[in-house]
């Protein structure tokens, strides 16, 4: 492999990316890449955050575990089938309609974005919940609760984490 490259934002809680590969091909991408003729490296102290984050997941496996739980109960509660990844989109279309949503969320306590033009394409507006390894059962359910209570979500109940 010749070149890795990876986010080190929603994964890892910091900003900015990366590319891990080879003096010749990173001289490559820093003089030809034209994304990154303007561009200046990552601050140290955003380096810094990310590189904790790392040693976090290498010290503390059981978060992983957690947030792959919490992404298998709200995919099967919102009857999402194979979805596998954090960031759970839900396509509401109509960007009032998205925001109305947001906002009656956050007024019951859920911070769940609203996206919507130009973001992503007119008619396809949606939330976008972020899953977290420190997210509860309960916080789990009461955001399924309040979703299916805005006529958002249908599907199956939460399963409890053992």
């Amino acid at each position: 492999v010749d070149l890795h490259i990876g986010t080190l934002s929603k994964a890892v809680g910091a900003l900015g990316g990366f590319a891990a590969c080879s003096g010749p091909v990173r001289e490559l991408l820093l003089n030809v890449g034209r994304p990154l003729v303007f561009s200046t490296a990552l601050p140290v102290p955003i380096v810094r955050a990310a590189h904790a984050a790392f040693d976090v997941a290498d010290d503390e496996p059981e978060l992983l575990q957690s947030l792959q739980a919490n992404v298998a109960s709200v995919a099967l509660a919102l009857g999402l089938a194979g979805h596998q990844t954090p960031i759970v989109p839900l396509v509401l279309g109509g960007a009032e309609a998205t925001m109305a949503a947001s906002s009656a969320l956050r007024r019951r306590g859920y911070h769940v974005t609203g996206i919507r033009p130009p973001t992503v394409p007119t008619g396809t507006s949606r939330l976008r919940i972020a899953l977290s390894a420190r997210h509860g059962q309960l916080e789990i359910e009461g955001l399924v609760t309040a979703l299916r209570d805005l006529g958002i979500a249908h599907g199956g109940t939460v399963p409890t984490q053992t």
